[in-house]
């Protein structure tokens, strides 16, 4: 065999390997983006997280907050240590801060439709 013929051989080899390698590489290529084109497209129609109250907890399950929407508009409680209610944020027509006692009474207010101070 002469060297020309080897090194024919040789290099026709190597793009051989060189042109399986990248069909295989396209396949791979053509299936992640298909992938990522149909879950992109499906994630869009729909919400990520769909609830109509949303607990926020510490790692020992103890509620410090709640994130909640009901026919009167979005609200936000914060809780205390104990996880009762101190303080509220209702988002509506008429948006309301309260500050609350545990008990859920209300000690003081901002916001519609009226501004009062702190009672006792």
């Amino acid at each position: 065999m002469s060297p020309d013929l080897a090194t024919q051989r040789s290099r026709i080899a190597r793009l051989e390997r060189h042109v399986r390698h990248t069909r295989a590489l396209a396949c791979g290529t053509g299936l992640l983006a298909a992938t990522l084109f149909l879950t992109g497209s499906a994630a869009r129609g729909r919400p990520v997280v769909q609830a109509e109250r949303l607990e926020l907890v510490t790692a020992q399950g103890v509620r410090q907050a709640i994130l909640s929407a009901d026919t009167l508009g979005f609200r936000i409680t914060l809780l205390d240590a104990r996880g009762r209610p101190v303080g509220n944020l209702r988002l509506n027509a008429e948006p309301r801060l309260t500050v609350e006692t545990g008990a859920g009474r209300e000690l003081a207010g901002l916001g519609a439709p009226k501004v009062h101070n702190l009672t006792e």
